[in-house]
Parts: structure tokens; sequence; C-alpha cells
């Protein structure tokens, strides 16, 4: 069955039945990304718009509708068909009577698109265009979270303007799962200059439910700190959330940036210390104040016994004859709550103490295992040190894979040991004269490829800090070495620390890898291919 022929038959009949089998043909995948124009404006949209059966119109909305974006999706029709064929004429007739069907559809045939992690729009205008004639009710709050997922990627930031709509939407609606889903989605796809303006208009509650993706909101992340979180510590009813918010916060205050320090500073850790400990007091006064709702029970009843009552009460042993199995009852408890919000507090506490012990050693050097010692640069070196040396990484890189102790300083392990190995030494080239001619043989590239093994190894074992330190080290000597080998091992690492580490790197080091993707070598035309990938797959925010 193709297309043109499932229209005639819809229109050649006014049995409900018909049409309804009519609409469940199976179509030609090839059939409906050709003529998928006339299958939306002739069939699809008409029975959204016209036909009276419900069982009909849902049929399309949530099944034939959606099917065919996902048949086009799957068979990479080419143009703006999403935007112009889809979207378009179905926000169109939002203006019409039945406006939710329409915004339903809209949510359906978004989510097919969703769902496979693209961004198929190219009009990010149609979404203004939505949020001009929407409502605030949850259905289409829930289309568009699922349109931004269609047009938005931090390729293509939302701009101000839209997050400002968004933001008056979501305001204007009940404050529900699915309008905290819209802040976070909307706030994830913010781009740079968007989440520099909302820094001073997001209210508490909206930062909570945008905290989660905190390293889009780490450009403002101070400045969230003093205008917000440190106000909403001091307060009672506002603790819990600032609490929430500062807990998926913790890589600002836990994690050491390349400068050694954390994003917040050591000012601002101290001020959140301070501020914490205060809280962590006057939650520990209220438990204790608290009430006791048993023993007041207990006195209102007493004074509604009656006399009868009260003289059978006075021939009962008294209390010191009673043994009692719990003498501890009666005693004031937490509520759930409370317990909860003060384990919050006492765990962030923990962790900025944990910070502050490790700091004075981040800087100081621990002495290395002698086994490990062989992998120190020295003056002497030449080609027959080849042999120790990669027997030194292949020892250290079974010992980072086998028996990864905490006790040995990984990462200055990385950064003193390894890294320098990488990196093309002239004492490791050999140059052989025959005649007028001289050919240059690299005897080092096995040692390098050991070592760009090793570092495989150790990314687990290393902090954030020494993360830095490997991708830059790899950009600008891996993955330009002249060895191919060596260079493919490189590739392969870079991809695999920056799919573990990316959102900790443009998050807390957004400039700084922002320039380091922005350095060009047209000279080497491999590496520069790999770094337009790595722009693809793993942008700079801006």
């Amino acid at each position: 069955m193709d297309v043109q022929n499932v229209i005639t038959q819809y229109r050649a009949t006014e049995d409900n039945d018909l049409k309804y089998m009519a609409l469940k043909e199976e179509l030609s995948s090839v059939d409906v990304c050709e003529n998928l124009q006339n299958y939306v404006d002739q069939l699809l949209i008409p029975v959204l718009t016209e036909e009276t059966n419900a069982e009909i119109v849902n049929l399309v909305s949530l099944q034939v509708f959606p099917h065919a974006v996902e048949v086009c999706l799957s068979n990479n029709k080419s143009g703006p068909w999403f935007d112009d064929i889809v979207v378009e004429p179905l926000i169109q007739h939002m203006a019409s009577a039945r406006a939710t069907i329409a915004i339903q559809t809209l949510k359906t045939v978004s989510r097919k698109i969703s769902e496979n992690r693209v961004r198929l729009g190219t009009r990010p205008q149609l979404i203004q265009d939505f949020l001009q004639k929407c409502d605030d009710t949850v259905l289409s709050v829930e289309a568009l979270c699922y349109l931004i997922q269609c047009y938005y990627d931090i390729h293509h930031g939302i701009p101000p303007v839209v997050i400002d709509q968004i933001l008056t939407l979501a305001r204007s609606g009940s404050q529900g799962d699915t309008t905290r889903l819209l802040i976070r989605e909307s706030l994830s796809r913010a781009n740079l200059e968007a989440i520099l303006h909302v820094g001073t208009q997001l209210n508490l509650q909206e930062l909570e439910s945008a905290s989660e993706c905190w390293w889009r909101l780490a450009p403002i992340g101070v400045e969230l700190f003093h205008s917000q979180l440190l106000p909403a510590l001091s307060n009672h009813e506002s603790r819990p959330s600032a609490l929430h918010i500062l807990l998926h916060f913790q890589p600002f205050y836990t994690v050491k940036r390349l400068d050694d320090k954390t994003l917040l500073g050591p000012d601002n850790e101290k001020l959140l210390l301070q501020s914490l400990k205060e809280s962590d007091q006057e939650l520990s006064r209220a438990a204790l104040e608290a009430p006791d709702n048993t023993h007041t029970e207990e006195a209102d009843s007493d004074s509604d016994s009656d006399p009868a009552q009260t003289a059978y009460l006075a021939e009962l042993p008294s209390d010191e004859e009673i043994e009692f199995e719990n003498e501890a009852e009666g005693t004031t408890e937490p509520s759930p709550q409370e317990t909860s919000i003060r384990g919050i507090c006492q765990e962030i506490m923990a962790k900025l103490n944990a910070n502050k012990v490790l700091s004075p050693s981040s800087s100081s050097r621990k002495p290395l295992p002698p086994i490990l010692s062989e992998l120190s640069k020295r003056e002497d070196e030449d080609l027959s040190s080849l042999s120790r040396l990669q027997t030194a990484l292949e020892t250290l890189s079974q010992l980072a894979s086998t028996r990864p102790t905490p006790d040995l300083p990984w990462s200055q392990i990385c950064q003193d040991l390894v890294l320098p190995r990488i990196v093309l030494e002239k004492t490791f080239v050999q140059k052989l004269k025959a005649g007028n001619l001289t050919q240059s043989i690299d005897e080092g590239a096995t040692l390098r490829a050991s070592a760009q093994s090793t570092l495989q190894q150790l990314l687990p074992l290393i902090d954030f800090k020494t993360i830095c330190m490997t991708l830059e080290y790899e950009l600008k000597h891996g993955i330009q070495d002249k060895d191919p080998g060596v260079r493919q091992l490189a590739a392969e690492l870079v991809h695999s620390l920056l799919a573990a580490h990316y959102s900790e790197i443009v998050g807390l080091q957004w400039q700084w890898y922002a320039n380091l993707l922005r350095e060009e070598d047209f000279r080497d035309l491999a590496a520069q291919e790999l770094r337009n990938n790595l722009r693809e797959d793993y942008p700079a925010v801006g």
C-alpha cells in the first residue's frame, strides 16, 4: 500500500471502521519519506482538524503521525522537513478549536526525535511561535520540553530572550515535576549569554530544579553562592532547598582546578563552612527543643478522666513497682525531614573539612617507590636507557591495573613520570649517515606508545587537575606525534578522557578548555581533523 492509496481509501468512505483500517495500513518507508508532504497535508492534518471520531483522531495523533516522523528520521530524510512539514503546520493549528490535539501531536512527534538524541530542527524561531500560542497546562509544558530538545543543544544554545519566555511560562503554571523538568532541560541547553543573563533572575526553587546540571551553572556559581545560597542557609524555610543545591554543587567546593583552588575558592569555602556550622547548631537546638507530644497528650487525657476511673487507677501499683521496658520512652526525636536535612548539612561539612585537610599537602611531593624511580628523567639518558624505561612503564601499568593501592600518589606519578614520556625525545632518535644522506630512526616510539597505554590505566586513579594536564599534553604532543601508532593511541585516550570528564571540564575549566580547542596547526592535517571532531563531539561552552 502506498500513501496516495491510503489517502484515497480514507476519503472514499464515511465508515469509521474502514477509515481506521486505512490509517493502520502498513506503508513503504521509502514512500512515506518521498511523499511526506502529501501524507501530512492531505491526510494527517485534516484528520486532526476535521475528523469527528475521537478514536481515529487519537490514532493519528498518538501513533500514525509519530510513526511517520520516526520513519523519516530512520531513513535520513534530507531537508528541513521536520520544521516545514511537521512542526510549523501543527503550531499554526494551535490557534484553532482543536489546539489541545495539535499540542498533543507536537508532544508525540518531538518525543520521537528527542529519544534519538538528535537536534533535527533548524528553525528555532518556531519555539518562540509555540511559546506565544501555548498555555501553561501540563500538556503544553511537556510538549515544550521535547521540542527544545529537537531545536537546541550545546552547539546551538537557547538565547536569553527564549529563556525569559520559558521561565515566564514555568512561573505561571503549577510547580510540578513537569515544570521542574522544563527548567532543567532549558538551562542545560542555554548558551553562555543566557546563563549569565539569567543568574540574578532564578529563584531558589528554579535553581534547585536546574542544579543537577551544575556544570552549566558554573559561570555564575560564585554569584549564586552569594546572592542565593548563603542567605537561604540562614532561613529555616529555605534551608532544605539550599542544602540540596549545595549537594549538587559539590564540584564547586571539592574539586581542585589547575590553579590548585576550587571554583568557590578558600575564602568562600570558609564562609560556607561557617554558615553550615550555624545551620547544624540551629537544627540540633530545634531537635532538642521540640515539644514532647506524647506527654502532652497524656496530660490532656488525664484532665478528661472520670472519678470512677481515677479511683481505679489509685489502686494500681505505684511507679516504683512497675518495671519499664523502655526507659528512654518520651525523649524528643527529631522529625525524619529534620534528620535528613541535618544529615545533608553534615555531609557537606565533612567534604569541606576533608578538602581542608588535603589542601596543605596538595602541592608537596611525596617520595616515590624505588621501583618507579627509573622513570625519572636523567641527563645521561641514551638509547641504552630505553629497555630500563620500558620495563618501568610496564611495571607501573600492571600496578595501576591490578593493584591500584590508594597509598601511591597516582596524580603525582602521572604528572612527573608518565606525561613527560609521551613527548618526543631527541635523545632516542638515531641518525644514520650513508654518504650525503642522513636517515633518522625514532627508537623512542615504542616507549611513547607504552606511556600512552599506561595513561589509559591511570585515568581512573588521577585527580581533576591531572586530567586537565593530560588532555593538554595529548593535544599538544600526543595527537601530533610523528608515529601513526602513537598518534592513534593518543586519539583514543583523548576520547576516553572526554567521555568520562567532559562535564567536569566544561563546568570547572570552561575558558581554559575553549582556548585549548581554539588552537590550530594546519601543518598537521591529522591532528587538525581530530581537533575539528572534538569541537563537534565535545564543544566548548559559548
